[in-house]
């Protein structure tokens, strides 16, 4: 099954303020959504017949080791965000040629547009219950046909422009949690099990991968459910990915990542193999429910956390097991994979956890409060006094009054 891991840090006060979030992050795995009932026909083209290539890569991911930072990467490079950007957690993170699109779902509720430079241009920030806004962001997706930002709500997509400017709204004909533009007016389409059942077209029923052409409202099946009772829900915004005409599917709790081609069939699947460790599907429907005994099952196994980013020669996800979440990051041209719950930062003394929130042009993006680079500092000041380098000026002129993001880049090797 997949296989994912995190930030837990291994230094005191830092720790205290991820293990927040890990556990936010937990719950949102276990915890299913509540939702309407679906009870709407759809167009659906009966011509689909489910093209399989049996082209399958397996990611190794069962053998337990300390990831060192030289093994992957060549170096790192921060950069500072303004301390009035109106953004404080970054959910996801999207590129194109030009700018940087930072999305927060649940806490300011908006995405922040950025040029080349990480100099704020824009800012989409329409939350309400009227015309022109939305009560609830459920996924954002780049229109790079129509150089717009969609944005999905619970029942309708809003578009804006690159300056965050609204430009207009249109209903969805379905439930669906995850979208990915693919080109013109086709996207890629996430809707869970426990969604499906309730779609008066049994047709579609038993798939999870969709594609829609908003144009003519066409909805297409993709990939079927392969588990008998489904997957839980959970709160995942990086489940689908875009590297060229290819894209990249693939669910928290699943061992597969679908590479589908511009035709939408499967090119190829990479399997996550973690050995004895592979989590077992079972129990998600016998013990389904967040408590102690649910906990206790699971510990003892891996499992993907989807978070998925792709590249011309990478593939990264993450994976959960005792230890916590981290990054798995897996190259196409060698076809070995890197992982490790335990890491270490032995190019700046930096801090020790990547957590991937963008992959663009083979250097990986990650995100952090600056208070906790700042814990991870004091925290290690006695071999960190000594040292001067990128990591160590921009801690110490960091502010403890304020808490801007801070940008980290890893050029992967």
């Amino acid at each position: 099954m997949d296989h994912l891991a995190a930030e837990k840090p291994n230094y005191s006060n830092d720790n205290k303020m991820i293990k927040n979030k890990t556990n936010h992050l937990l719950n949102a795995i276990i915890h299913k959504t509540w939702l309407y009932a679906v009870l709407i026909s759809l167009s659906c083209n009966s011509q689909f017949k489910p093209k399989l290539e049996q082209e399958v890569e397996v990611i190794e991911a069962q053998k337990r080791s300390i990831l060192k930072f030289s093994s992957f990467v060549e170096r790192i490079e921060y950069f500072v965000l303004p301390d009035d950007l109106p953004i404080r957690y970054i959910d996801k993170v999207m590129a194109n040629d030009e700018l940087y699109f930072l999305c927060d779902f649940y806490f300011s509720m908006g995405v922040v547009i950025l040029d080349k430079n990480f100099e704020h241009i824009g800012t989409v920030k329409n939350f309400g219950e009227g015309p022109k806004e939305y009560p609830y962001i459920r996924d954002v997706t780049i229109n790079n046909d129509l150089n717009t930002i969609d944005i999905l709500s619970l029942t309708k997509i809003l578009r804006f422009d690159f300056n965050g400017d609204f430009l207009e709204e249109f209903r969805i004909p379905i439930q669906f949690t995850n979208f990915q533009h693919l080109k013109k007016d086709d996207y890629m389409i996430y809707i869970p099990s426990y969604f499906t059942e309730g779609l008066a077209n049994e047709e579609l029923s038993g798939f999870v991968l969709f594609n829609w052409d908003s144009g003519k409202n066409l909805i297409t099946p993709v990939i079927p459910q392969h588990y008998k009772n489904g997957l839980p829900a959970v709160t995942d915004n990086n489940i689908l990915s875009k590297w060229n005409n290819d894209c990249f599917f693939s669910m928290t709790y699943s061992d597969t990542i679908y590479c589908l081609n511009e035709d939408n069939h499967i090119k190829r699947k990479y399997v996550l193999d973690f050995g004895k460790g592979q989590f077992p599907v079972e129990l998600l429907s016998k013990y389904n429910v967040p408590d102690k005994q649910y906990e206790e099952r699971i510990k003892p196994y891996s499992f993907q956390r989807a978070n998925l980013y792709a590249s011309d020669k990478y593939i990264i996800t993450t994976y959960i097991d005792k230890n916590g979440f981290s990054p798995i990051i897996y190259n196409r041209d060698t076809k070995l994979s890197l992982y490790g719950t335990i890491s270490v930062n032995d190019i700046d003394h930096g801090s020790d956890k990547i957590v991937p929130k963008l992959l663009k042009n083979n250097v990986l993006y990650s995100f952090y409060e600056s208070d906790i680079l700042l814990s991870y500092y004091e925290y290690h000041i006695e071999k960190l006094t000594e040292v001067d380098n990128e990591f160590t000026k921009l801690v110490r002129g960091l502010d403890k009054e304020s808490s801007p993001l801070v940008i980290t880049k890893y050029f992967l090797k």
